[in-house]
């Protein structure tokens, strides 16, 4: 059995923006181009659309998996 560790870096907004990532604009855009909806790079965009708007702190983010 695998152990997953999410380390989701900064966290504690309380926003009405966010919406299930399957209704978002950028999961819609990028659906065509990456091979499967668990792909980490959806979640990387939204991270980076967060810190650009102000939205979040830039801060590392980490999935660290141990079979």
């Amino acid at each position: 059995m695998a152990r997953v560790r999410v380390d989701a870096g900064i966290c504690g907004f309380s926003t009405e923006i966010f919406r299930k990532p399957h209704e978002t604009r950028v999961y819609q855009a990028l659906s065509p181009h990456l091979p499967h909806v668990s792909c980490p790079l959806y979640s990387g965009f939204l991270k980076a659309i967060e810190v650009a708007a102000g939205l979040a702190l830039p801060k590392d983010a980490h999935i660290l998996i141990e079979k």
